[in-house]
């Protein structure tokens, strides 16, 4: 219920509510909706994600790769700035975790849903703390350590193999 309203409910509302029904002998409705609501509220301000509020092209990004998914035709590298932001950006180049990132992307901010029945990609990016997503335009990835599991993936160079031993869930297409 938290999540559907359009607006932010102050902590004042939540105990009024809580109290009334306490009073009308709804003690646990009462205790139940005030640590729902409470929990959701503390929830929301602690995760905190900077999202973007609009498309941005040609923008400058550095920082450091934290996560790397390969999907068939290129690889999604998870970038955090100094600012402490996390886009996911998707390039041709190899690029290993830990490395240096430097370069110019084309940034994309979430979508929020269009009717309530919908996924919601921004509150999702929110609660999974991407920023937003984005495509290189030029980049250059310096350092970096290959784990274990991108070593094997390189070695390998196998879709299947990728999909069912590693994990990487976008290696194999629907029409494959």
């Amino acid at each position: 219920m938290f999540f559907a309203l359009p607006f932010n409910i102050a902590i004042w509302f939540l105990i009024g509510i809580s109290v009334f029904a306490c009073i009308t002998g709804h003690k646990k409705v009462g205790t139940v909706f005030l640590i729902g609501f409470f929990y959701a509220m503390l929830r929301t301000e602690l995760i905190d994600t900077e999202l973007l509020n609009r498309n941005q092209s040609n923008t400058a990004v550095s920082g450091f790769v934290e996560r790397v998914d390969y999907a068939t035709n290129k690889q999604n590298v998870f970038v955090r700035t100094q600012d402490k932001q996390l886009f996911r950006i998707s390039m041709k180049e190899r690029c290993d975790i830990g490395a240096k990132f430097s370069g110019r992307v084309k940034l994309y901010a979430p979508h929020g849903a269009d009717a309530f029945t919908n996924f919601d990609y921004r509150r999702w990016s929110y609660f999974n703390g991407l920023s937003g997503t984005g495509t290189v335009i030029d980049a250059d990835c310096t350092g970096g350590k290959p784990k274990v599991r991108d070593r094997i993936h390189y070695i390998v160079n196998n879709k299947l193999a990728d999909a069912l031993v590693l994990g990487y869930q976008n290696m194999i297409t629907k029409s494959e």
